[in-house]
């Protein structure tokens, strides 16, 4: 009777430990592609003078990444924090690939809420901006 009481009591403290360890888990979805992104939540990056608001939107989610930088263009912000993987055509932002011949997946491009007339290699940074990166199908 001892033992059995003793097993009932291991067994429901391991039934403890592994609902905690669920519980503080991430709630992204195992097929998310937020599981490749660099940032999952609200970052600040950088120690420059002008500072920056980037917002990154995937699937139902959003988080925003402010930049403090010294660059004068957006790619040069971007890149100096490895948020894209190419400074003109880039197709994979804060580590999400947007393939367009896999699935006609792209990164839409927003300035001030409007969709952006520039590539961000054309982009000024002048401090106070806010931008929006949108993975888009």
């Amino acid at each position: 009777m001892k033992r059995n009481f003793k097993i009932f009591v291991m067994l429901i403290a391991l039934l403890a430990v592994v609902m905690s360890a669920v519980s503080c888990g991430d709630d992204i979805d195992p097929n998310s592609l937020w599981n490749n992104a660099t940032y999952k939540s609200d970052t600040t990056l950088g120690e420059g003078a002008k500072e920056i608001s980037v917002k990154v939107t995937i699937e139902d989610k959003s988080i925003v990444l402010t930049i403090k930088t010294d660059k004068t263009t957006l790619s040069d912000a971007l890149t100096e924090h490895n948020l894209v993987n190419d400074p003109v055509f880039f197709d994979t932002f804060n580590g999400v690939l947007a393939d367009w011949n896999k699935d006609k997946a792209y990164w839409a491009f927003y300035v001030g809420g409007e969709y952006a007339q520039k590539g961000i290699s054309e982009t000024t940074v002048n401090g106070g901006e806010e931008f929006e990166f949108k993975y888009t199908k």
